[in-house]
């Protein structure tokens, strides 16, 4: 789920019922993801993001290619 003015950013998923947080590799104060596809016939999900300074997106900025397998 992409930030807000500023706000943490999370990546949820459905299972068994539920929405869960993915596991990112940075806290959610570190990270934007930005988009998530699913690519049909895998089981990959892949997500663009990128990461940076806790609490500021505008610095120490690096771009990211999150792969979430179900």
């Amino acid at each position: 789920m992409p930030w807000s003015g500023g706000e943490r950013s999370y990546l949820v998923r459905y299972s068994a019922g539920h929405l869960v947080k993915a596991a990112l590799p940075v806290g959610p104060a570190r990270i934007d993801v930005e988009s998530v596809s699913h690519v049909p016939g895998t089981a990959g999900v892949p997500a663009g993001a990128f990461t940076h300074a806790p609490g500021n997106p505008g610095a120490g900025v690096v771009a990211v290619i999150l792969q979430y397998e179900r």
